[in-house]
């Protein structure tokens, strides 16, 4: 399965985009706070007729899938991260703007705010996709209420899926 882009619009003002996939022409208005998710490596052209902010996070579908397996229980449709039309996300968006400060951050956190973003950057994405679970699939232990909660059982076992 081929890598998926993700293109997060984060100017403040509206936009025409083209975008020419495979012989198809699209034309549409990009606005703030849109995604439009579109399999990468394929012959594709975009033209932009405005200023544009767009962060594009590149997605491995079958590491993304085994993420949302392991992670959250869910069960992703092999159509799910393939060709999406534009939708709107602003959380999406933001977690996108930190990821993106987080990789152009040069600091000692640098690297593990990156991984931490990305890990929620994916549960954000991934809530809009197969809410499934397996039958079989173990209930999910509970939160931790506060922080004071999470040092309290920091030496607690991690539950992990099987």
């Amino acid at each position: 399965m081929p890598n998926t882009n993700v293109l997060l619009n984060l100017y403040y003002t509206s936009h025409r985009v083209q975008n020419r996939r495979d012989g198809v022409l699209r034309d549409f208005t990009f606005h703030k706070n849109e995604i439009v998710v579109t399999p990468a490596g394929i012959r594709s052209g975009w033209r932009w007729f405005g200023t544009s902010d767009v962060i594009v996070v590149t997605l491995d579908p079958g590491q993304v899938e085994a993420f949302a397996h392991r992670e959250l229980g869910i069960i992703l449709d092999h159509q799910q991260l393939v060709d999406l039309p534009q939708f709107s996300d602003a959380d999406l968006c933001n977690a996108g703007i930190i990821l993106r400060d987080a990789l152009e951050t040069d600091d000692l956190t640098s690297g593990v705010m990156f991984e931490a973003m990305s890990r929620v950057f994916l549960v954000k994405l991934l809530q809009r996709y197969g809410q499934q679970r397996p039958k079989s699939w173990p209930p999910r232990p509970a939160l931790p209420r506060t922080i004071s909660d999470v040092f309290w059982n920091i030496s607690a076992p991690i539950w992990t899926a099987p």
